[in-house]
């Protein structure tokens, strides 16, 4: 299994590669995920001219952001569902932030239940830390 850094280091790469390396000036990414669902929420590139383009999420990356949320899961904390990731051109900065208690915001329809009971059978953190939305929780109110 790779390291946490190695995959964020794939992931920048997979980025560029969808990205006119001569046109651009920054781009970002969210997803949400509740295993095995991945929600690719939006990519975005901004051009030089400063307009603003929606691009298709790689293939690449999703299945390396599945790979960072396995590898970055915590017993004692879980893992996060939804990740940001913003590339600037300038230095080729890479910066990601990892939310644990939100919930996706599905384009589609909400995922059953099981689905959030399979995604933290897979990836558990304490009961009691369980954000209040998530169907596993004692605090769900449906």
């Amino acid at each position: 299994m790779r390291e946490i850094d190695e995959i964020q280091l794939a992931i920048g790469d997979a980025i560029l590669r969808t990205i006119n390396i001569n046109d651009w000036e920054s781009a970002w990414l969210s997803i949400g995920i509740i295993h095995p669902i991945v929600e690719e929420s939006w990519m975005k590139i901004e051009g030089r001219d400063g307009q603003v383009h929606n691009v298709e999420v790689p293939d690449e990356v999703t299945l390396c952001m599945a790979e960072l949320r396995q590898v970055m899961h915590d017993p004692k904390k879980g893992t996060w569902y939804i990740a940001e990731v913003s590339l600037k051109r300038d230095g080729l900065a890479l910066e990601m932030t990892f939310d644990y208690d939100s919930e996706p915001a599905w384009t589609a329809i909400r995922p059953k239940r099981e689905a959030y009971e399979d995604d933290h059978a897979k990836y558990p953190r304490p009961i009691e830390i369980l954000p209040a939305w998530h169907p596993v929780s004692p605090k769900f109110i449906d």
